[in-house]
């Protein structure tokens, strides 16, 4: 009987040490499932957060492609309500020329060549030479 005791008592323990096994084998790869989700989860963040900069990046160069093209268009369209001489004065301005220079390449004053650039500012919508 007590031989049987034994082996029984053999018998549960070698069934406790194999659900012991079988657990910490069952917990393992739940860890390692865990730390695989968690990993993936960050890639995951990052790729969205790469991602949203560059739309963002994407956006802002497609508002200023946008205006760039409006003013371009704005500009083109008021360029039309120019006079000849006018024209020539923004084409001699664009070489670098000053308004004395102007003045003489076109036989005016150096005020009338001020006068057509304060009308040219004015429709155009400018401040400065360097703008034209």
């Amino acid at each position: 009987e007590t031989q049987l005791a034994e082996e029984r008592r053999a018998k549960q323990e070698e069934k406790a040490l194999y659900h012991k096994g079988y657990l910490f084998g069952a917990i393992a790869l739940l860890l390692g499932l865990l730390v695989g989700i968690y990993s993936y989860s960050r890639r995951l963040r990052k790729n969205k957060q790469r991602l949203e900069e560059e739309n963002a990046k994407l956006r802002a160069r497609i508002v200023e492609a946008m205006s760039t093209k409006r003013k371009s268009e704005e500009l083109d369209l008021q360029m039309r309500q120019l006079t000849d001489r006018q024209l020539t004065i923004v084409a001699l301005v664009k070489l670098g020329k000053t308004n004395k220079e102007i003045g003489g390449a076109l036989f005016i004053s150096e005020n009338t060549v001020k006068y057509h650039l304060k009308n040219i500012y004015d429709l155009l919508r400018v401040n400065r030479r360097v703008e034209l």
